[in-house]
């Protein structure tokens, strides 16, 4: 596949972006029908996770009282159009407000969200809107950290303003009137002051100008129909865009040239003439690519970029493989193996073992020298330390015979555990767009729960169930207390818990503690001191309160299995969703019982409350429970709302995958945030909750299908009763 000179294209905001992460992209950008872009451009199914583009659309009425009726957008899909239109409202006298302005000179080009201009102060307001919350603190800061330096986390969003910001004086320079930054942010502290804001904001199929999914208000909508709009805080960036212009510009990618870095001005023209012509600069491998989209195809039609780089690192000696004294370039044979960016870096506090890896030139894992990554302390585990599980990785490379790999230290712990088991996974939303009044912005909405139970009977063998489950799909309703009062009933049906509760990673406990918070301060709920004592059983204190660990508090399985068990299947990951294809793999006795016909299901073996008589372990489905769920809409179930074509085909496509998160959220997420719409039909709203039954049944399956296969493994197979 030959590389063709692309067409010249302007330096827009979002190119400018992916430049100061790595120059290199803006090559492999250009060129969409070569190299394979693994991010999901679908803004439909991000926005119902995050609620960025509602938010784009609520921003709106903070400018203008009615926006719609005015036709404030600029919905030009072309540059010199959306240029034009522009050019022709700013002519109006007075005070103009253009949502999608298109401002641009050669060789640039960005699209403001909010533009005002006012005759009367001279000042063109750029507002640049972000689903991104902010604190007091943060803005008094100036957005800068102790030592007087921008916060990593604030400065994409400081560029982008200043990148917008830059471009508009020049566009407007001569006029007379003043550019003037601001950012529009989300105040996490900010309560709403009525129900149902949410539902003033629907998601449309189509796509805008720039090529994004969008929002729109309901039609009559008007900002006195909002309330006070007190979420969306609006922050003076002019100083802060000041001093950001005349700094250093900071790359995720090393070794840009010294001399295109020296300010914001000086790099904005390098990038724009690499845009401009489509050439490539290379970057040195490093730490942010580790996240680099342009991974390989796994269609194979497509070239990898990070294939490319890694071949022309080797080629200048950036990156070498074979024995470190006698090093030997990259071949192409060489890609079946996992590259040095896939190393496992947890635990490793401020460090990045990735960029010390490839700095070092390691280009694959089987090449890592693993003493090299040692932290200067080592702390005592029980089992596997995190420097452990870097060797066996790195072992596995050079010789997968190693895997699987049992710390007994640390699963010794199984054999102390009080029975029954009890298996529990949450699913939430943290809306941007509050549903209910006294709700704040990203307050966690807990909707969901799935408790698997695993019992010993008399006679030593192990009865599998799934046991309870709880959802709330119904508009309107808030549902936190109700899903903690429904956790208690399922884990204490009698009043008393009865052996040990378990989870994967902390968000059960994290659920628990915030949903305590609330009940401490909810005097009208009359069971909130029983509720509140049901979570300080199974749960231990966060951060930010004082030391407490409850007397049956959850075991985190996620732990177990970091500390102790090791599978290259599941390579630098311990997310469930890749745990479980491993210990399938690993243990053959548990990947033969779940392989069979008439084990799970309704009144089957193990019973379950959403699957008739379902085989988990298919030979079609790569050995992946996950991908042997049924779709959301059958075909007797075609969705009356078209958008949910979108959600469906997103989660059996995706979900299975590790790593199919969309963002901040996954499309269970998504999938509840839409049912809050309250025109949605009975017939899609029950698919919707289905489907999110199946889902959130898996996920405890999976927990007791560790369980299972671990005791295997130890030589300690659990007999299951048939």
């Amino acid at each position: 596949m030959t590389d063709s000179k692309p067409k010249q294209r302007p330096l827009t905001k979002s190119r400018f972006k992916t430049a100061l992460k790595c120059p290199t992209q803006l090559y492999y950008g250009h060129r969409k029908d070569t190299y394979y872009d693994s991010r999901n451009h679908d803004d439909f199914l991000q926005s119902l996770a995050d609620g960025g583009i509602q938010v784009g659309e609520l921003a709106k009425f903070c400018y203008h009282p009615d926006p719609d009726a005015e036709g404030i957008t600029v919905e030009a899909t072309d540059y010199q159009t959306a240029l034009a239109e522009t050019k022709y409202r700013l002519a109006r006298p007075g005070r103009v407000v253009i949502a999608e302005a298109a401002v641009g000179v050669p060789g640039y080009f960005v699209r403001v969200d909010i533009l005002i201009k006012d005759d009367q102060t001279k000042t063109i307001e750029i507002i640049e809107v972000k689903s991104k919350s902010v604190r007091e603190e943060h803005v008094e800061a100036g957005f800068r950290g102790k030592r007087g330096a921008f916060q990593p986390r604030w400065l994409p969003h400081i560029y982008d303003i200043a990148f917008q910001t830059v471009v508009a004086e020049w566009a407007f320079a001569g006029s007379g009137y003043q550019v003037v930054p601001k950012l529009l942010l989300i105040d996490r502290e900010a309560e709403c002051d009525m129900d149902g804001l949410n539902q003033f904001f629907r998601l449309l199929p189509e796509h805008t100008s720039v090529g994004r999914s969008y929002a729109k208000a309901l039609e009559g909508t008007k900002a006195a129909n909002l309330g006070n709009l007190a979420s969306l805080r609006e922050v003076e960036m002019g100083t802060v865009v000041n001093d950001m212009r005349n700094l250093p510009v900071q790359l995720v990618a090393p070794n840009a040239p010294a001399e295109h870095c020296v300010d914001l001005v000086t790099f904005m023209k390098w990038c724009a003439s690499l845009q401009a012509d489509g050439a490539r600069f290379q970057a040195r491998p490093h730490a942010g690519c580790k996240s680099c989209p342009y991974q390989a195809d796994p269609e194979g039609v497509l070239s990898c970029g990070i294939h490319a780089c890694w071949r022309e690192a080797s080629s200048r000696g950036w990156l070498q493989t074979g024995h470190p004294d006698h090093p030997r370039p990259i071949c192409d044979a060489d890609f079946s193996e996992p590259i040095a960016t896939q190393l496992w870096g947890g635990d490793a506090g401020a460090r990045s073992l990735a960029g010390e890896v490839l700095e070092s030139g390691r280009a694959f894992l089987r090449d890592v020298d693993t003493d090299a990554l040692l932290p200067k302390t080592q702390r005592s585990y029980r089992g596997l330390s995190p420097s452990d599980r870097r060797s066996l990785q790195v072992q596995c490379a050079c010789d997968p015979s190693v895997s699987p790999f049992l710390a007994e230290a640390k699963l010794g712990e199984m054999d102390e555990w009080e029975w029954p088991l009890h298996m529990i996974d949450f699913e939430t939303s943290g809306p941007a767009i509050p549903f209910f009044k006294g709700q704040c912005p990203y307050d966690t909405l807990a909707f969901q729960f799935s408790h698997h139970m695993m019992s010993r009977l008399p006679d030593g063998t192990i009865k599998l169930s799934h046991e309870s489950e709880w959802i709330s799909t119904e508009a309107g309703v808030r549902p936190n207390f109700e899903f903690v009062r429904q956790l208690r009933s399922a884990l204490m049906p009698d009043g008393t818990l009865l052996g040990t509760v378990f989870r994967y990673h902390n968000h059960e406990n994290t659920v628990l503690r915030k949903r305590r918070a609330e009940l401490a301060g909810a005097s009208e709920v009359e069971d909130a001191d029983e509720l509140i004592e049901f979570i300080d059983l199974i749960t231990h204190a966060l951060r930010d309160e004082s030391d407490f660990t409850g007397p049956k508090d959850m075991v985190d399985l996620h732990r177990l299995v970091k500390h102790g068990y090791y599978s290259v299947v599941s390579g630098g990951s311990i997310s469930l969703k890749r745990v479980l294809p491993a210990i399938i793999s690993d243990a053959p006795d548990t990947r033969a019982f779940y392989s069979r016909t008439g084990i799970y299901g309704k009144g089957l073996a193990i019973d379950s409350l959403n699957f008739e008589d379902h085989i988990w372990i298919r030979t079609e489905a790569g050995h992946n429970p996950y991908k042997t769920l049924p779709p959301v809409f059958g075909p007797e179930a075609v969705p009356a709302d078209p958008r949910l074509f979108r959600l469906s085909d997103y989660w059996d496509a995706k979900e299975a995958e590790e790593g199919a998160r969309i963002e901040e959220g996954g499309v269970a997420m998504s999938a509840y945030n839409y049912t809050h719409f309250a025109d949605l039909s009975d017939l899609d709203r029950e698919q919707i909750r289905n489907a999110l039954l199946r889902y959130c049944e898996l996920d405890t399956l999976a927990m007791v299908m560790l369980v299972q296969g671990l005791f295997e493994l130890r030589g300690k197979g659990l007999t299951i009763a048939c």
